[in-house]
């Protein structure tokens, strides 16, 4: 009969958990689990013994009973159930892309900006008393990107990674 033996004093080793149990018949399995990172104990355990009647007899006088200044939560294991696969932070999700980081691969994103740049504003585009044309020089703001329309409106403005400069001297 397989246990769980829970609240266990974090120093306690496999040996002297084997020690209290040997007294109710053969041990066929003992694992205290650690931390992968820490190699710290995780404070519980299985031990599986080989007679039930006398794994009987051991949930009686164990469980709840002081072990090395804890009490000892013991209780019939229960088999294993599959988790999903992915790890992670969120795994991967079907019909939806990416995956990992803090939420998997379908909360949204980047949205493009609308045309003629974000931080739009019309003195940008246009040279100081000219009001002749209001979008002369690429269409104003910082676009984000290169600017096809060097010199579009023929005044002589420049264009430069994005930003539009009305005055070219």
């Amino acid at each position: 009969m397989k246990f769980y033996v829970g609240n266990l004093n974090f120093r306690i080793t496999e040996d002297e958990l084997r020690e209290l149990f040997e007294p109710y018949g053969p041990i066929d399995d003992l694992i205290i689990l650690h931390d992968r990172e820490t190699g710290r104990s995780r404070g519980f355990g299985f031990i599986t013994l080989a007679d039930d009647e006398k794994a009987k007899q051991a949930y009686d006088e164990l469980n709840q009973k002081d072990f090395a200044g804890r009490t000892l939560v013991m209780n019939e294991a229960r088999p294993r159930t599959e988790r999903p696969q992915g790890g992670g932070y969120g795994g991967q999700r079907d019909n939806a892309g990416g995956g990992g980081g803090y939420g998997g691969g379908s909360r949204g994103g980047y949205a493009p900006r609308p045309s003629g740049g974000g931080y739009s504003n019309q003195t940008y585009g246009t040279k100081a008393g000219d009001s002749s044309d209001e979008n002369s020089g690429g269409g104003g703001g910082y676009s984000g990107g290169s600017s096809e329309q060097a010199d579009a409106g023929g005044d002589g403005s420049e264009s430069t990674g994005g930003y539009s400069r009305g005055d070219a001297n």
